[in-house]
């Protein structure tokens, strides 16, 4: 073999070199930039994550601060969260209270035999009359029947997204019925005081959805104390009606001006990055606990 084969060889083989080492460098670069990606976005999670820790000490002030004797629209804590900026991001959140809405774990009794679920008729009613003025199919006997089904033990709903697995009960029907309904762990009363109007009609035969404007507009004006001055008002619109008559129409035991569950939506935008997130806040006894906490990220 001549010098210039020699050379020619050797230029080849050195080419092959660089061009493996350039090809490891950009892998190396590349696996580099990956990682520094994750790396990125995991501090971003954790700070996100550490906002939301935050948002939701905020909400547990305020409820405690807050005059649990009666809650309404007009309380502190029902006022929405303005947006706060912070490095690289911000911050928005409203506290809602879920005795506002229809618990769905009210319809059914479990408490006097687990295995043999009982009919609330009232909830019941109630949840109807919503899916009649919504103009969809009723559910309760649906959902009773669902529970009721179960093997080997019957159970309370965790959350309201469950009643998608009912298959009787279309994905419509859901989406339209979801403003209005909860799955709490306690039998819950209803705040006359924070219902919107559905919820307030379906809570006696003899309230209109007109006579719900009249409510909404007085409350807003001066909140109901009690749920005897609930009654005295009912009987100004009422008055063919006596309040023994209005109260039977109307389990005392169900309604309150007070509340114990809320739900905190929060929504943290850091680092081109959004994270939604829901916690349940349970109020009693002058303490705050968190039942449940779900987030999920958005890129």
């Amino acid at each position: 073999m001549n010098n210039s084969n020699q050379k020619g060889i050797a230029l080849i083989s050195t080419m092959i070199i660089i061009a493996l080492i350039s090809a490891s460098v950009a892998l190396m670069w590349q696996r580099f930039g990956k990682d520094l990606e994750h790396t990125t976005y995991v501090l971003s999670h954790t700070q996100a994550i550490n906002h939301l820790y935050s948002i939701e000490s905020w909400a547990k002030s305020i409820l405690l601060k807050d005059d649990a004797k009666i809650d309404s629209l007009k309380d502190d804590w029902a006022q929405e969260m303005p947006p706060i900026p912070v490095p690289d991001g911000i911050l928005s959140g409203k506290l809602i209270d879920l005795h506002a809405k229809l618990n769905i774990n009210n319809l059914i009794d479990l408490d006097s035999d687990p295995y043999s679920p009982q009919y609330r008729s009232f909830f019941s009613n109630c949840l109807n009359t919503i899916n009649t003025s919504l103009e969809q199919e009723y559910m309760s006997d649906l959902i009773f029947s669902y529970v009721s089904s179960q093997s080997p033990k019957p159970k309370i709903f965790e959350h309201h997204v469950e009643l998608k697995k009912i298959n009787t009960i279309s994905l419509a029907d859901y989406q339209t019925i979801k403003p209005f309904i909860t799955a709490l762990p306690n039998l819950t009363s209803i705040n006359i005081n924070t219902a919107n109007k559905k919820i307030l009609s379906c809570l006696n035969s003899h309230i209109s959805l007109d006579m719900t404007e009249q409510i909404i507009t007085h409350r807003n004006e001066k909140p109901f104390s009690t749920i005897n001055d609930f009654w005295r008002y009912l009987k100004t619109l009422l008055p063919s009606l006596s309040i023994e008559q209005i109260k039977q129409d109307f389990p005392a035991e169900f309604i309150n001006t007070r509340s114990q569950y809320f739900l905190l939506e929060m929504e943290i935008t850091f680092n081109n990055n959004k994270l939604l997130a829901h916690s349940i806040f349970h109020r009693k006894d002058g303490k705050i606990s968190i039942m449940n906490r779900n987030y999920y990220q958005i890129p």
